[in-house]
């Protein structure tokens, strides 16, 4: 963690609209907003001509909403995958957890919140990747692993290339939650 709190973030980056943001996810937003912000100037565009329409955090992710004159979805969704292995509460390694909110925590986080969910260990897996039609910078990652009676369970997200093994780690703490939300594989 930087140590940048929100305050001094909201000074960093003054079009930043955050109603309420942990602790542990400051430096995730500082570095999506200072990469949009250089990929603007590289474009030869205003520094603050992105607009983040929102900024929150839900289930158990940080999303974000932002409205720019170029594209910059690999910036947000490269932040959105670090938010999924970051403690919202401290910003130490962290992943999601269930409970009555879903919550990215460490272990340490999440035992103070005196809610602590055991994890279902995945014992083999398969990863692939598949390119996006159209988008040179996305990838389809798919988690594939085998569950009870054979059948097999499958788990997707696109990310951007230079990711795979952020969505693959989060696509694995997705699939290790699955079976203790009663929802089935």
């Amino acid at each position: 963690m930087t140590g940048m709190t929100s305050d001094e973030l909201l000074l960093k980056h003054p079009n930043l609209k955050v109603d309420s943001i942990d602790p542990g996810w400051v430096p995730v937003l500082d570095g999506l907003a200072t990469e949009v912000k250089a990929k603007l100037l590289a474009h030869g565009l205003p520094a603050d001509s992105a607009t983040y329409v929102q900024v929150k955090e839900k289930f158990g992710a940080l999303t974000c909403f932002v409205r720019a004159p170029i594209d910059v979805a690999g910036i947000v969704e490269r932040a959105r995958l670090r938010s999924l292995l970051t403690c919202e509460t401290c910003g130490r390694f962290g992943r999601r957890r269930p409970g009555p909110w879903v919550k990215t925590l460490c272990d340490t986080c999440d035992e103070r919140r005196g809610q602590p969910y055991p994890l279902t260990l995945i014992p083999s897996f398969r990863v692939e990747t598949e390119a996006v039609p159209n988008d040179d910078d996305f990838v389809s990652v798919t988690l594939r692993h085998a569950v009870d009676g054979g059948e097999e369970a499958c788990y997707a997200m696109r990310a951007h290339r230079d990711d795979i093994g952020l969505a693959v780690g989060a696509l694995l703490y997705d699939a290790m939650l699955r079976p203790l939300k009663g929802d089935g594989a």
